[in-house]
């Protein structure tokens, strides 16, 4: 885990009575009372609620504070596991009030579901654009021609659609894909293009199948688990958003 900075840090630090207590990520659920709230849930059949997106720009690209994949060795497990904890609670809390339909989540088991929700969203969209037919030949593009290709930027971020766009087998008619898990494992509040931002950190498993086009190699089926990186916006623009997936770590390695 990464370690904590800011003032949380120092007050966690400076609080002799907090003693370590060792938490699973594997706990089943949490209350939105109680910062005992990393867990993992599995997939279930979930249908993607209509969210309304705020007319404010989203930025094409995204800044990860704190990626969890980089190491932080310098810094005792203990201290950050305690820290890493408090203050995933806490931004999970704020991201409850912010996120579309936040209101009715009363648990880290709502975050999961959707954080695999937007994540199924935005590999459709990749896949959609992808098998979409290209325009005349010498034709110019269009507008629309523009923004299918680069996506929505409220879905993905730039960086994390052209990795997972580089992700779709070759000679592949179709290319499907299942989330088997979702857990979280940190949430941080961080800064990018003058704008506010949680970011939440998942381990998320998912299964791969594809078609092969004719005349091609058999199908192929593969189960990955990735880090990705969901985020959204602080600022109260009136309008409920939702979370976008602004960064994917490729075959996170096991714990």
């Amino acid at each position: 885990m990464r370690c904590l900075h800011g003032s949380f840090r120092r007050k966690l630090l400076r609080g002799a009575s907090l003693a370590y207590r060792p938490t699973s990520l594997r706990a089943a659920s949490w209350p939105l009372g109680s910062p005992d709230l990393l867990g993992c849930l599995p997939c279930r059949r979930f249908t993607t609620g209509a969210a309304s997106s705020s007319t404010a720009r989203w930025p094409e690209e995204s800044f990860i504070f704190e990626p969890v994949w980089q190491s932080s060795a310098n810094v005792p497990a203990q201290l950050t596991n305690v820290a890493n904890m408090f203050e995933t609670y806490f931004v999970l809390r704020e991201a409850s009030r912010l996120v579309v339909g936040g209101q009715t989540f009363d648990g880290v088991d709502d975050f999961n579901n959707r954080f695999m929700e937007r994540f199924v969203a935005f590999h459709s969209e990749v896949e959609s654009s992808q098998k979409r037919p290209p325009s005349r030949p010498g034709a110019t593009l269009t507008a629309q021609d523009l923004a299918s290709l680069r996506g929505r930027s409220d879905l993905a971020a730039s960086g994390a659609r052209a990795k997972w766009s580089r992700e779709r087998p070759q000679n592949a008619a179709k290319w499907q894909l299942l989330p088997h898990s979702c857990q979280v494992v940190q949430a941080r509040r961080a800064e990018h293009h003058d704008t506010g931002w949680l970011q939440v950190t998942t381990r998320l498993v998912a299964e791969e199948n594809w078609v092969a086009a004719r005349g091609k190699p058999d199908p192929g089926f593969r189960v990955r688990e990735h880090f990705v990186v969901f985020e959204l916006p602080r600022a109260k623009t009136g309008v409920a958003q939702d979370f976008r997936v602004a960064e994917i770590h490729l075959d996170a390695p096991k714990e």
